[in-house]
């Protein structure tokens, strides 16, 4: 669910995308985790914060802080994320001037 783009739905689309994504983008973040916490035996999610950089083919190098929420599903005896979002936290261009 990435910021100022449409859901992607079905393991086929977010697979697609996320190789596009991976092919085109590199990282240096480091990601801290802030929480995790089991719902159900079949299932916990985890709170996270990033911060780093990115270097996007064709747009250059970037700063990243973001906070994350995966959520886990046990599927077959191994966790899986079945669930991610994530929003900046980056200061939006006018908090970034004041």
């Amino acid at each position: 669910m990435p910021q100022h783009a449409q859901s992607f739905v079905g393991i086929d689309n977010v697979r697609k995308a996320y190789e596009g994504f991976f092919e085109k983008t590199k990282f240096n973040i480091e990601l801290e985790i802030k929480e995790i916490l089991p719902t159900a035996p079949d299932w916990a999610f985890a709170r996270t914060n990033s911060k780093g950089t990115t270097i996007v083919d064709g747009h250059g190098e970037g700063s990243e802080a973001n906070q994350e929420l995966y959520v886990f599903q046990k599927v077959c005896g191994k966790w899986k994320i079945a669930r991610y979002c994530f929003s900046t936290t980056n200061p939006s261009p006018t908090q970034a001037r004041v």
